[in-house]
């Protein structure tokens, strides 16, 4: 298993990398949805990087209660 820190590191580098390639887009590219299915099958641009911002609150959550419980039992 990888050191909590370790984890927030390489998370924090993909969400920086993920927010310069955001910042070059207009808001059509952002809502641009393929062709391929129907549309309610369809997620934009925007959604897939919404998605995984949620996704990573989820994992930061999980990844800071091992670290902050290995704090409050430092402090014991």
């Amino acid at each position: 298993m990888e050191d909590p820190q370790t984890v927030l590191a390489q998370l924090e580098a993909v969400r920086s990398r993920t927010l310069q390639y955001l910042a070059g887009l207009t808001q059509e590219q952002l809502d641009w949805r393929p062709s391929t299915m129907t549309a309610e099958e369809d997620w934009s641009l925007g959604e897939v990087f919404m998605h995984l911002a949620i996704d990573e609150l989820y994992l930061r959550e999980l990844i800071a209660i091992p670290l902050l419980e290995g704090i409050s039992r430092r402090k014991m």
